[in-house]
């Protein structure tokens, strides 16, 4: 019988990674508003600050997704079951994680 900090982070860990994927998908759907208001005024979106900035933030979203991906698929085979210190070292990282993520869109969202 698992523990009890087993039966509360481990439904707590797949919650997160499922928060921040939702927040990745997010940052996905208002990437290009991100990188708007994080160069300068007068660049378009033609300009090679702008492609410089859609590269690096696709790069990242992109390696962001496949690694969260990686862990959900540890998840469901229930390879970090029962490592309660390593789940909650991992329930604290991903729940910064969603928080920066939703922290990085909503300045976006509310401006538009």
């Amino acid at each position: 019988m698992a523990s009890n900090a087993s039966s509360v982070l481990f439904p707590a860990k797949f919650l997160l990674i499922i928060l921040q994927i939702l927040a990745l998908i997010m940052l996905f759907y208002t990437k290009t508003d991100n990188i708007k208001s994080g160069i300068s005024l007068n660049a378009s979106t033609d300009s090679q600050e702008f492609k410089d900035a859609n590269v690096s933030i696709t790069v990242c979203l992109i390696l962001s997704l496949v690694t969260l991906s990686i862990e959900l698929l540890f998840v469901f085979w229930s390879v970090t079951l029962f490592y309660d210190l390593g789940n909650m070292i991992q329930c604290f990282w991903h729940g910064i994680g969603a928080v920066s993520y939703t922290h990085l869109t909503l300045p976006t969202i509310y401006s538009v």
